[in-house]
């Protein structure tokens, strides 16, 4: 058996291309299965750091912990780590944020401000318990302008309403109606800070969006904790339902109960019994629910259900890809390897020592090329993640992807690796067995003339001359061959047309969920008279305003009813309507809306257009459905809250969902649009909100300029600027991330195409020398090998195309289940991958016909090795 495993290893030596052609195969499959999962692991890693950026790096807060029960967690083994924070109180502040007026001052230990707060925008962290750091909100939503090295003093107390403490959880404001405003501070100190920090927005889970206060945060001395304090923990616990477990035995509360009541896999009502169970714990709690997730089971939640199909199915083409790669690195060489198993039949070597001889060369190639396969995955994700990190950094982002190494996803492409070597070699080991030795050597097997194959259809002649007709037989004589390459092809295009949509898919998903407008300051406000207009006009004309929304909107009694359709697939919705929003925008978008629509000014400028659609989906069909019970040309009568002032107005158009968007950042609003003249003239006598979106290129000047100019209107200004940048970041992260996924898996594919088409011409070498070698006249050569080239490419795109199609509805059918998408044609993906074939196919043709044309036609003929 040593001889014959000599004489693979001699084999594959000589047979350098062949072999190498099969390494490499090998190489790029396994290559690809060790990126993607390094590339998963890596987005999992990422995702993360991003919930602990927006949430905390916490699992559970428990509040006013008593000094004597710190000990306890100190102790527990379960617990990784402890962070502490002390609320001092909050104080009034000079807020222009009527729902925001304090100042909410809270303790973090070092621990703490490492892991509860957000990215440090200016200055440092407080040191000791006399400096501060403030969020930028205060500035951008509150309008105090404090900066680094400012000093403020607080009246720092509780803040209590009817005779109950209140906390960041309590909005301001929120009473019984019964109930007078009696909300204050009580038992103030007067505390001295010195700011030494500005932070970005607080975690969302620290300081919710309805929080009263803007967290202003001093040092705690952890050491020095004399009194009750808050406790935020991390635990060692990798499983969700472990998490929760821990929680419930700390709290002092059933496991069963507390799984039921943070929505654990399953949804249940609680009886009135578990309820006061639940609220009779030890401490109050929170549970940070998203980090916990996305560290445990970012894929198990209901919402995901779907999305985890979608990804099974990139999955499942992924790993057929990779399958496939290898088979047909074996397959594409399998009969040139029956000559030589034929000779070994010929001087005695039996079908068992033939199949050990295969499985052996299979041994050999996958010992050298599963290594560097996998080596080559995690070289080419490291580097993708470097690349887009490059381009965060040059974009001036804050997010970065961060590498995560997988062993066990590794593992798992080694051990695929192997049982695809293993298969395809069993495969070759059957047929190399059965064959007999004359049929191995003559190599007769995979080539069978029959006359069908012999016939070639009159149009390839009258098009491409004999060139055609030898192209033409040539596929048809070859046809495992040209198989394994057309195949490969239509491979590699399914999987770019299915991951693009799927990516697609993902990125207009996180762009619809993260809500990144082109507005960057938002207004509501009263308009008064005459005189409070212009002044709202005079801000949509400053000077670093690039764009503006405008939209004023009155409301008025009605004699609208809901249709029938409406009442009966929305519960609840009976009766008459008695109110309608009358809509207007300016005048600009007014004009593109109604040309939209294809309708004149003139004609609808004393008219209404009804905007009242609603989305229902139904056995996954989407469906229209239209509110209120009217048509288009009925007038409806619309009456003035408080007077008898009534006008009549005729409906002009009903749009639907996909002409139905107004611009702006708020496109929900029912109710009927009217022109700015008819507007003005209904609304003389009433006041009306006023709703202004604007796309500033300095949003702080900006607003600044805004509160000079309505020092004395009744509005509310609110500067998004912070969060759009913040969501704009995190899409370019995903953005750049996705791309950069399908740019490695299509890199891998086209490698594997340039490997494929390249072994197959250069393993036909014996047959173009016999070609030339009769007379066939180097332009005939090279037209033939042109002409089979525009074969290849036609027949691999025509089969690749429609098959990728299908995949890609299928994985939009099953996304658009969870997320209502709708399905967008890859036509540019298309495009680009027809011309991306064509040239590929066309450059390996013209460099192979080039290599070719340079060999000496009798040392090719005699030449027994590839």
């Amino acid at each position: 058996m040593n001889t014959l495993n000599n004489i693979v290893k001699r084999s594959l030596s000589l047979n350098e291309k062949r072999t190498l052609v099969t390494l490499i195969g090998i190489i790029l499959s396994v290559a690809l299965l060790s990126a993607v999962s390094s590339i998963y692991m890596s987005a999992i890693k990422s995702y993360v750091s991003y919930e602990k950026k927006i949430n905390g790096n916490f699992h559970v807060a428990l509040y006013d912990v008593p000094k004597e029960d710190i000990y306890i967690f100190k102790n527990n083994r379960k617990i990784d780590s402890i962070y502490y924070t002390k609320e001092i109180g909050y104080s009034n502040i000079n807020s222009k944020n009527d729902y925001k007026p304090y100042a909410y001052v809270v303790a973090y230990s070092s621990g703490a401000l490492e892991n509860l707060t957000s990215t440090l925008e200016k200055g440092r962290m407080p040191k000791n318990d006399s400096e501060i750091v403030i969020p930028t909100t205060l500035k951008t939503n509150g309008r105090v302008n404090l900066k680094v090295g400012d000093t403020i003093t607080l009246n720092v107390g509780k803040r209590v309403s009817n005779g109950y403490k209140l906390d960041q959880s309590s909005p301001y404001g929120n009473l019984d109606e019964d109930s007078e405003n009696d909300e204050s501070i009580i038992e103030t100190v007067e505390k001295t800070y010195k700011v030494v920090g500005v932070t970005d927005r607080m975690p969302k889970s620290i300081e919710v969006g309805s929080a009263p206060g803007y967290t202003f945060i001093t040092y705690l001395n952890d050491n020095k904790i004399n009194e009750s304090t808050n406790i935020y923990i991390r635990y060692k616990e990798k499983n969700v339902k472990d998490v929760y477990n821990l929680t419930a035995d700390i709290l002092g509360v059933e496991r069963s109960i507390f799984k039921k009541a943070n929505n654990i896999n399953t949804i249940a009502n609680l009886t009135d019994e578990n309820r006061n169970k639940l609220e009779s714990a030890k401490y109050n709690y929170i549970m940070n629910t998203d980090l916990i997730r996305a560290e445990t089971d970012p894929f198990g939640m209901e919402d995901n259900k779907y999305l985890s199909i979608v990804a099974v199915i990139v999955i499942i083409i992924i790993i057929f890809t990779s399958v496939f790669c290898i088979k047909s690195s074996f397959d594409i060489s399998v009969s040139e390897k029956m000559k030589e198993y034929g000779l070994l039949k010929s001087i005695g070597a039996t079908k068992k020592q033939i199949r050990k001889n295969v499985l052996y060369e299979g041994f050999v190639l996958g010992l050298i090329a599963i290594p560097l396969g996998v080596l080559l995955g995690i070289i080419a994700s490291i580097i993708l993640v470097l690349i887009s990190n490059h381009f965060m950094n040059l974009l001036g982002l804050r997010f970065t992807l961060e590498y995560s190494f997988s062993i066990v996803a590794i593992f798992l492409s080694i051990v695929l690796g192997v049982i695809t070597i293993y298969l395809s070699s069993i495969k070759v080991s059957r047929k190399a067995s059965l064959a007999s030795p004359i049929e191995s050597i003559r190599n007769s097997n995979d080539i069978k003339i029959k006359s069908k194959n012999l016939k070639t259809p009159k149009i390839i002649y009258k098009l491409f001359g004999i060139g055609g007709v030898i192209s033409y037989k040539n596929i048809k004589r070859n046809s495992k061959k040209y198989r394994v390459t057309i195949v490969s092809i239509i491979i590699a295009v399914i999987t770019v047309i299915s991951l693009s949509e799927f990516i697609n898919l993902s990125f207009r998903n996180a762009k619809e969920k993260v809500n990144v407008n082109d507005f960057n300051l938002e207004l509501t406000g009263t308009i008064k008279d005459n005189n409070s207009l212009k002044k709202y006009n005079e801000t949509t004309a400053l000077e670093d305003v690039k764009k503006v929304y405008l939209r004023r909107i009155s409301i008025f009694e009605t004699e609208l009813s809901y249709s029938k359709e409406f009442k009966k697939k929305r519960s609840g919705s009976a009766g008459k309507d008695t109110m309608v929003n009358i809509i207007s925008i300016s005048d600009n978008e007014y004009k593109k809306y109604i040309s939209k629509l294809g309708l004149n000014y003139n004609d609808v400028k004393d008219k209404g257009i009804l905007i009242d659609f609603d989305n229902v989906y139904k056995d996954h069909s989407k469906e229209i459905l239209h509110t209120y019970n009217t048509k288009v040309g009925y007038t409806i009568n619309i009456k003035e809250q408080n007077s008898d002032n009534s006008y009549d107005i005729e409906i002009t158009s009903i749009p639907n969902i996909k002409s139905s968007s107004l611009g702006g950042g708020r496109l929900d609003l029912e109710g009927i649009l009217v022109s700015g003249e008819l507007f003005d003239k209904i609304t003389e006598n009433s006041d009306c909100q006023i709703e202004i979106e604007y796309n500033s290129t300095n949003p702080n000047k900006t607003q600044d300029e805004i509160d000079g100019i309505l020092k004395n209107e009744d509005y509310n200004l609110t500067n998004e600027n912070e969060i759009n940048e913040r969501n704009r970041n995190f899409l370019t992260l995903v953005y750049i991330f996705l791309y950069g996924f399908i740019i490695v898996i299509s890199l891998v594919s086209i490698t594997s195409i340039i490997n494929v088409v390249t072994t197959n011409v250069m393993l036909r070498s014996k047959e173009f020398a016999t070609l030339k070698s009769i007379g066939m006249t180097k332009k005939e050569f090279n037209k033939m090998i042109n002409l089979e080239g525009i074969f290849i490419e036609i027949k691999s795109l025509f089969y690749g195309i429609i098959i990728g199609l299908i995949i890609s509805y299928v994985i939009y059918y099953y996304f658009d289940k969870a997320e209502e998408v709708t399905y967008i044609f890859p036509l540019k993906e298309i495009i680009i991958l027809i011309i991306v074939v064509v040239i590929l196919i066309s450059s390996i043709m013209r460099s192979s016909i080039k290599k070719i044309n340079k060999q000496n036609i009798i040392e090719t003929i005699r030449n027994e090795n590839i």
